[in-house]
């Protein structure tokens, strides 16, 4: 049977509890818990109850649980310490979905530069980009040290596809500073590498129109 999860981001809240628990009472009992929420010391109580009280099962992604100090996870960050702190963001994801009793966990395809939570989801404003290869190196580095990890607690890995909007182009034209958003890139960035892929379909459609691709080919 497929399994169907509802992402915890399209319920306005900052309370990841309060959050699950309307998904819940909408009568979703998959629900994979993403960004859009802040960092509470209840939150792990808060799921223990619902999974205890509904059956609920969930799964963690990328940006979840939210970091006390707010950060955008940047796995191909030349800088150390962006680095490091996406590392433990997303360590801490893995480890959360074990104790969930969740089996995967996807993580963003990394990012050719640092930008500030503001920036997320809006236009960035331009910079100098890492190397590619460069930045690919330090991604796959990490994600090596992340799938070590992630064995160890029965967790698949799966890396998302990152989409590129109209407004960015504007700024960056047909050079993306994300990897994987469109279906070349997605080959050449996980050409020879074990991980599975978590394909979002409306990440590769606004893509594919940004970069005037055609999606369905």
């Amino acid at each position: 049977m497929t399994e169907i999860f509802v992402s915890s981001s399209g319920i306005g809240g900052t309370r990841i509890g309060e959050v699950a628990r309307k998904l819940a009472d909408l009568g979703f009992d998959r629900i994979e818990l993403s960004g859009g929420t802040e960092w509470y010391s209840g939150w792990r109580d808060d799921l223990a109850a619902l999974r205890a009280e509904r059956g609920v099962q969930f799964l963690c992604h990328n940006y979840f649980p939210p970091p006390r100090r707010p950060l955008v996870v940047n796995l191909a960050s030349l800088d150390p310490e962006t680095h490091e702190r996406s590392l433990e963001v997303l360590a801490d994801g893995v480890r959360h979905s074990a104790e969930l009793g969740g089996r995967r966990f996807g993580l963003h395809a990394g990012f050719l530069l640092d930008f500030s939570c503001a920036e997320l989801g809006n236009q960035l404003g331009r910079r100098p980009l890492f190397p590619r290869e460069a930045a690919a190196a330090a991604f796959w580095r990490g994600f090596e040290r992340l799938e070590r990890a992630a064995a160890g607690q029965g967790i698949g890995l799966y890396v998302e596809n990152n989409v590129y909007s109209a407004r960015n182009r504007e700024v960056y034209g047909l050079q993306p500073p994300f990897f994987m958003t469109c279906h070349a890139d997605i080959e050449e960035f996980t050409s020879g590498r074990r991980a599975g892929l978590l394909l979002d379909l409306a990440h590769l459609r606004v893509s594919c129109r940004t970069l005037g691709l055609d999606f369905a080919g």
